[in-house]
């Protein structure tokens, strides 16, 4: 019991401090596109905003997918960890 008591604090604590990280690396990319737009109007102009703008539209779909497929695996390897660890206690009671 006091076993699983400590897995589950350990999970919350990782799972906050996930939520942290990705909290930073949003705010980090938003910064570094804001950046690259600013970059390109100056460097085209006028004429390429439109050009622009899609390029950003499908380069934050891309970021939205990769963060998306990183939180799945990051919630497949804690269900793993959790599991192993809930066995690992089942087995400790058995014998």
């Amino acid at each position: 019991m006091f076993t699983v008591t400590i897995t589950a604090i350990i999970s919350l604590v990782i799972a906050m401090m996930s939520r942290i990280m990705m909290m930073i690396l949003l705010q980090l990319l938003i910064r570094v596109i804001v950046v690259f737009v600013v970059m390109m109007v100056m460097m085209m102009g006028r004429r390429m905003m439109l050009m622009v703008l899609l390029m950003m539209i499908m380069m934050t779909m891309m970021m939205m997918l990769v963060v998306v497929m990183v939180v799945v695996v990051m919630m497949m390897m804690m269900m793993m960890m959790m599991m192993m660890n809930i066995r690992k206690v089942v087995n400790l009671d058995c014998r």
